[in-house]
This record gives C-alpha cells, sequence and structure tokens, in this order.
C-alpha cells in the first residue's frame, strides 16, 4: 500500500482532540460523550469539583480527566489550550449539554480523512437549540454559527464574563452539520442561570462602556464579516439603543418579524425569557448598579418614555377601537359620530379613492363604494378596519411621541410616517385589485405578511431616527 492509501485512510484520532467542561453535568455528560464514539477521538475533561457521577461517567469513555478551579468560563477555556497534553493539531471545544449530531460526525469524518487548505485555521458549526425538548427554529436562532472548531495554536476564548467566542486567528469555513445544545434541564435552572448571566452581562457592559477596544481579546463586531462577527456587530447595534426600550423593540423583531411564533407554546416560552425578560433583567441590573453610583438620570428618562410610550399607544389604540363601535351599526351606535366625524371612514374612502384612480390612470377600470373597490376582470378587495393600519400607526406614534426629541422633529417624524405607511397601503390594494388570488387566502395571510413588512420598515426608520443626535443651534452653540 503507498503512502497516499495510508493517508486517505488515516483515522479522524489522528486529527484533532475534544475538550469538554463539566460540574455536576451527570444528567448530560453521557449523552455529550456517546455522541462523540463515531469520531473515535481524545477527549479531554477539564472538571471544576464536581460531586455527583460525572466523574464516574467520564471515566468510562476516558481516561484524560483534568481537575481546574472554576473562575469563568473564559480563563477554563484557555486553561485547557495551554496546559491539556493535546498532540493533535486541531481542538473541538464543547460543553456537557452540547451533542454532536450524526451529520456532523459524518462530516467531521470527511473533513479530516483528505487535506485541509493550510489557510483554513478554523471551523464554523452552526448550533441547534432544544428547548423544553423543542428545536427553536425561528426568531433568528437558527442558524447561529460557533468557532468550536480550529488549529491548536490559532484560537483562544474572548476574555468576557457571558457570551463569549472562540477568536480564531486565519481564515474559518463553515460546516453543514449541527452541534445541539440542551439548554435548559428545567425552567428553574433556565431562569437560574440566565438570572446569573444578567449579573454578569450587566457588569461586563458596565466596565466597558460599550467599547471593546478595551480589550483586544474580544471578537470585532463587523457587518462584512463571518457569521460570529456580523452577530457581534448587530449586538453592538442593539446596545446603542436606550435601556428598557432595546428588549421591547428586540422581542418584536424576533418573535413577530423574525416568526419565532412558528416555534409554538414552546417557542413562546423560549422566545419570551430569553429575547425579552433576560435582556431586561440585564438593563435593570444596569439601572441598579448605575442608580447606587449616582448615575441613574438618563435611565429614569428612560423609564419615563417606556410608561408614556405604552400609555399613549393604548390610549391611541383603544381609542380607535371605541370610535369604530360607536360610528359602526349596534347598540353604541351614534349618528352624530358616524356622519359628521367619522375618521375611520374618511381615512378608509381615500385610501379606496386613491387605489382606483391609480388603476384608472394605469388603464384598468376601477369601481369603489364605501367599503369595496372592484377591478373590472380582476378582483374585488373588501377593506375592514383592520386593513386601515391604525393600529400600526399607533404604535408608531406612541413611540415618537413619548421619545425625547423636539416636538417639531417628532411631528413632522410622524407626519412622514403615517404618509408612508398610508402610500404602502394603497400600493397593497392596487396589488391585492389586480393579482390576489381568494383561494391563496386559505394559505397566505396577506395582512400578516403586510404587517411584518410595515414593522420592519418602522424599526429601521426608528433605529435611524433614534441615533440621529439633535444638535443644538449653532448660533446658540457659539455663545
Amino acid at each position: 500500500m503507498d503512502d497516499d492509501d495510508d493517508k486517505s485512510k488515516s483515522s479522524v484520532t489522528d486529527k484533532f482532540s475534544v475538550i469538554v467542561l463539566t460540574y455536576n453535568e451527570e444528567r448530560n455528560i453521557r449523552a455529550c460523550l456517546e455522541s462523540l464514539q463515531p469520531l473515535n477521538v481524545a477527549i479531554f475533561i477539564v472538571d471544576s469539583g464536581s460531586t455527583d457521577k460525572t466523574l464516574e461517567i467520564c471515566s468510562e469513555y476516558t481516561a484524560n480527566i483534568f481537575h481546574h478551579p472554576f473562575e469563568n468560563y473564559s480563563v477554563q477555556r484557555n486553561w485547557a489550550f495551554n496546559n491539556l497534553p493535546i498532540t493533535t493539531g486541531w481542538v473541538l471545544n464543547l460543553d456537557a449539554d452540547h451533542r454532536a449530531t450524526p451529520e456532523l460526525a459524518t462530516e467531521l469524518t470527511a473533513t479530516f480523512n483528505q487535506p485541509i487548505d493550510t489557510d483554513i485555521n478554523g471551523f464554523l458549526v452552526s448550533r441547534r437549540t432544544m428547548f423544553m425538548d423543542k428545536w427553536i427554529k425561528h426568531g433568528g436562532h437558527y442558524p447561529t454559527y460557533h468557532a468550536i472548531l480550529f488549529r491548536k495554536g490559532f484560537g483562544q476564548c474572548e476574555n468576557k464574563l457571558y457570551d463569549q467566542h472562540f477568536k480564531i486567528t486565519g481564515k474559518t469555513k463553515i460546516l453543514k452539520g449541527d452541534m445541539i445544545d440542551i439548554i435548559t434541564e428545567s425552567l428553574n435552572t433556565f431562569i437560574a442561570r440566565h438570572n446569573h448571566w444578567a449579573t454578569l452581562e450587566a457588569e461586563y457592559l458596565i466596565s466597558t462602556a460599550n467599547d471593546d477596544t478595551v480589550n483586544g481579546e474580544v471578537i470585532k463586531a463587523k457587518l462584512t464579516g463571518n457569521p460570529i462577527e456580523r452577530r457581534r456587530y448587530i449586538k453592538k447595534q442593539y446596545e446603542s439603543f436606550p435601556l428598557f426600550v432595546r428588549p421591547i423593540v428586540y422581542f418584536i423583531i424576533r418573535y413577530f418579524i423574525r416568526l419565532g411564533f412558528l416555534d409554538g407554546t414552546e417557542g413562546l416560552i423560549f422566545h419570551f425569557l430569553q429575547g425579552f425578560w433576560f435582556r431586561f433583567l440585564i438593563d435593570a441590573k444596569i439601572y441598579e448598579k448605575r442608580k447606587k453610583a449616582g448615575k441613574a438620570s438618563g435611565s429614569n428618562q428612560i423609564i419615563k418614555f417606556i410608561f408614556s410610550f405604552i400609555f399613549l399607544f393604548l390610549v391611541f389604540y383603544f381609542f380607535n377601537i371605541m370610535f369604530f363601535g360607536l360610528t359602526s351599526q349596534g347598540n353604541h351606535y351614534s349618528p352624530f359620530l358616524a356622519e359628521h366625524l367619522n375618521y375611520i371612514q374618511g381615512l378608509r374612502s381615500l385610501l379606496l379613492s386613491t387605489s382606483a384612480s391609480i388603476l384608472n390612470m394605469l388603464g384598468f377600470t376601477a369601481i369603489t363604494s364605501n367599503t369595496e373597490m372592484l377591478v373590472v376582470g380582476h378582483q374585488a378587495i373588501q377593506v375592514v378596519y383592520s386593513c386601515l393600519g391604525l393600529g400600526i400607526i399607533s404604535f408608531f406614534t406612541a413611540f415618537v411621541l413619548a421619545y425625547p426629541k423636539p416636538l417639531k422633529k417628532k411631528l413632522i417624524f410622524i407626519a412622514a410616517g403615517i404618509f408612508i405607511i398610508e402610500l404602502l397601503n394603497v400600493i397593497r390594494f392596487v396589488l391585492l385589485g389586480l393579482y390576489w388570488n381568494k383561494n391563496a387566502a386559505k394559505t397566505i395571510d396577506h395582512h400578516t405578511l403586510f404587517n411584518i413588512f410595515i414593522y420592519i420598515i418602522i424599526a429601521i426608520s426608528l433605529y435611524f431616527w433614534i441615533k440621529n443626535p439633535v444638535t443644538e443651534n449653532k448660533e446658540h452653540a457659539a455663545n
């Protein structure tokens, strides 16, 4: 047998080793180690004082068991890199609640049984989050990539207290297989861990003042970088939002715009706890620490904004519903309001007439009534209350009015925003009149699609509006 045949059949054992951190993980560690058996790799356990059967179980799979007191995750990982007697050229890093999927194991075997480009120093693996036995596929939570496999000496764990990633020197490549992450044994454990992590994240954000340059070992936030750098960039933008505002905006984007609601009941629990409650808790801990340090004046303004926004939104939203009830035939019908002050019907008529005018200008024949538009030879659409966008306008208007900026700027922005929202609504009506197939309504809810699209536009617009600083008059500033 020639040398080329020897290389093509070389064992994966010769190529990489696995480091697993443990502490009282008897419920998880066996499944983790079992998932690695198809790889036939050297496994190194770094334990920080387990008192259950963790080490007993580990000894069934490997003799490479080491002990090191736990200071924090980054220190523990970097100690392992610098002190374990690893002889392979590559290192795979897992936690006890991680599992290598069969697809990942097969891909790793194929990858390491052939030459790897010398300029590739790491691989990114997608995390498959399992919460309450449910795979969380939506809300921007899949795929999320982690650089858990890299050449020995070319990677380290960034020096952070929470949300640490491995920083790799050189180019990386994405693998297709997933790493399963069992993120909860029980809700009690999940909440306790996130409470602890919220404390760590709050301390980190306060100590760094959101400036990564204080520590060169932290991954750079880069929009055009790899998936981890892009995710860090998005997180930095999130951190630039005011306290208590950002978890609300984040949850809306994650659960509604990024379709987290498709993850079912388990998804609702997960996205609310991890996407809103956890982020809100971090902000609350930051506020608490700033208040104790006498630096909470800005946070007080944020609290005022939150309550003002909620109050105004509820007032606008339910006033519209109440007014609609008073101007619709029923027990509480008011003829005077319906005939003389019916702004809801006025808006509906304006949208229908504008849509019909555009269609007529384009050569079609459109006919309207108080609530409907018929495009001859095409479709007829009925514009009900939910089509008018008043809920979206209530949200947008309440947010802008509550935000601390000059009233003139707010009124101009509100007027422009409402105009754009209803302009997009008119475009929707035109397209529905021409192309909408009622049979498609059984599978596609155009109201939901339109609302998602509008909220994306609003989120982007509000982001840049908030980021645009309020500048003083130049003459006043000069004086």
